[in-house]
């Protein structure tokens, strides 16, 4: 958890590697499209160990489940933004 990225000092550039390195760590540990992938807000995966996706190419929804070390990650991560608002995209 202790990266490179999170020893940045704060700033944007570092809020906005953060958010980047969540999203990539949600592509790798339950392979969202890249649409859907840009659509994750912060309610869909912060302090959860399943969340609800909708695959835009099948207009399905799928349950996803997360690993203990992505649900830490993405915690670890949240805490470190701090966003205002939970709803937010995590890209916002």
């Amino acid at each position: 958890m202790d990266g490179a990225i999170h020893r940045l000092p704060f700033g944007a550039s570092r809020s906005k590697m953060i958010r980047y390195q969540t999203l990539i760590a949600a592509g790798g540990y339950f392979g969202p499209r890249a649409k859907e992938l840009l659509n994750l807000k912060w309610i869909d995966i912060v302090h959860k160990t399943e969340t609800k996706i909708f695959e835009y190419k099948t207009s399905k929804i799928r349950s996803v489940y997360f690993s203990k070390t992505f649900i830490r990650y993405a915690d670890t991560n949240f805490k470190l933004i701090d966003p205002v608002n939970i709803h937010h995209l995590v890209l916002h």
